[in-house]
């Protein structure tokens, strides 16, 4: 049995729409993008770069965006609880992740490079070229913003103490902040991460 054709029922911005326009950077909409050197890019305060978001096929679980780096200068160091997978499109540079500042690591990459950020960890992307840097991130950062509905919680959560050593996480006892006050105390990243999917 064939279930009749009804358009979606829009209640409004969702918070992942209300965040996207706060950020003040251009959204590129449709199902694909033919060349990212061709997506228009402008200032972005937050990354400290210019970038541009990808809302591709109609959907709030995942996202893109385009973030360029000029030649010679670094990204703002960043932070949040949603995955980012960065393809590097064009340039060289360097990229330091930390959980705390005496402990950084950093390594290189070039135009083809393919890499993780961990979640919620520190990190900083540069551009030790002559020529500026573009690249790709992809994130599951619709989904838990529209999940949690809260900034503080998703880009300023100073929860440490998981261990992320091995095969699985295993669970501690820390506790993921906002502003000092523990909202969720005895979590595993294992967990954490099944609620975010």
């Amino acid at each position: 049995m064939r279930l009749p054709h009804r358009d979606p029922i829009r209640l409004g911005p969702t918070p992942y729409e209300v965040f996207q326009e706060r950020e003040g950077i251009p959204s590129v909409k449709g199902f694909f993008i033919e060349d990212l050197m061709d997506v228009d890019v402008k200032p972005w305060e937050r990354m400290g770069a210019l970038g541009s978001f990808l809302n591709l096929g109609e959907q709030q679980e995942t996202d893109a965006y385009v973030c360029e780096i000029p030649p010679g200068k670094q990204t703002n160091s960043q932070r949040h609880l949603f995955e980012t997978l960065v393809y590097i499109h064009k340039g060289r540079g360097a990229t330091t992740v930390w959980f705390e500042e005496n402990a950084k690591q950093t390594f290189e990459w070039s135009a083809g490079a393919i890499f993780a950020i961990p979640l919620n960890v520190s990190y900083q992307h540069f551009n030790v070229s002559n020529e500026p840097v573009r690249f790709l991130g992809g994130t599951n950062a619709p989904h838990v913003i529209n999940l949690f509905h809260n900034d503080d919680f998703i880009f300023r959560n100073s929860a440490t103490g998981f261990d992320l050593s091995g095969s699985s996480f295993k669970r501690t006892n820390a506790s993921l902040c906002v502003r000092g006050k523990a909202i969720w105390s005895r979590i595993s990243m294992r967990s954490l991460s099944m609620i975010i999917q």
